[in-house]
């Protein structure tokens, strides 16, 4: 029985070609656009949570602050919420990092001055960079704090910019979710269709509804494992160019995840065409069926 359903559906699938390959065509494309949006959003969201974890507060001590008076600020810093570390910068580390800027040795800069005019600081890594603003007011309170450096704006904008960016690959992924069950259930309608004769000769003989279904059933399964194999090839061989591209278009926004998480993702893609067909077929077939006898 089985076997005679498979013969049957894959006589239907190839009985119409050209509708087979744009069912397999489309099913394709709108589940590799799923995968690569999927695969997009998990890269940016691992890009985002780094580059969020890099944003620190600059907290300027004022003159009067030695080290031990910076080390008893950055201990009672670490003790507010939402704060990750707290790094204690001396005047020589400042005065470092802005001769390295100026293109300049601290000897000259000292030499040009005679006195070593920069604070301690100290550099505050913030747990949540939306709650920032908070964070700074708080630090400014402190006595010994001079002054608090960071822009606020950038911060937002950025962390809102991978929060949008996000939202729109879950958004492109249900489209082409919707898109390509669409497809699986036209077609399977279609097939159907142009049955009818076939089908109510099986029903009138008694036949079941599971083995007048069945062919419809492995045919949306075809249509769902092939367009998903074909997607996960093209997402195989393929983003590895996507990478080179962002990294050459882009070099600051960084496409890397991890093997597993990606492997994972290749074959979920074949799993969802199964499923899509599996599942869009049965639907689709039942209630063309439905009609039909109505």
């Amino acid at each position: 029985m089985f076997f005679r359903e498979l013969a049957w559906a894959f006589k239907s699938i190839f009985r119409s070609k050209a509708r087979s390959t744009a069912a397999v065509a489309v099913t394709a494309v709108t589940i590799f656009l799923m995968s690569t949006t999927l695969l997009l959003g998990i890269a940016g969201a691992n890009f985002g949570r780094t580059a969020r974890e890099r944003f620190t507060l600059p907290v300027y001590l004022n003159s009067n602050a030695d080290s031990s008076i910076a080390q008893n600020m950055s201990e009672q810093i670490k003790l507010l919420p939402n704060v990750k570390d707290v790094k204690v910068l001396t005047p020589d580390d400042l005065l470092k990092k802005e001769a390295e800027s100026l293109h300049l040795s601290p000897e000259q800069i000292i030499q040009s001055i005679s006195y070593n005019p920069l604070p301690y600081s100290l550099v505050v890594v913030p747990e949540n960079p939306q709650d920032i603003d908070a964070l700074a007011k708080r630090i400014k309170q402190f006595t010994m704090v001079e002054d608090v450096d960071y822009e606020s704006d950038v911060i937002n904008k950025f962390v809102n910019l991978f929060d949008l960016f996000i939202w729109i690959a879950l958004g492109l992924a249900v489209l082409s979710i919707l898109v390509s069950s669409i497809v699986i259930g036209s077609t399977i309608s279609l097939s159907i269709a142009s049955r009818i004769e076939e089908i109510e000769v099986m029903s009138f003989v008694g036949a079941s509804p599971g083995t007048i279904l069945g062919p419809f059933i492995m045919e949306g399964i075809f249509y769902g494992i092939v367009g998903g194999g074909l997607s996960a090839t093209g997402i195989y061989f393929g983003w590895q160019y996507l990478q080179e591209v962002f990294q050459t278009n882009l070099p600051w926004f960084n496409l890397a995840i991890g093997k597993t998480m990606f492997y994972s993702v290749v074959i979920g893609t074949v799993t969802f065409g199964f499923l899509t067909g599996l599942v869009t077929s049965w639907l689709s077939s039942r209630n063309t069926l439905r009609r039909i006898r109505a």
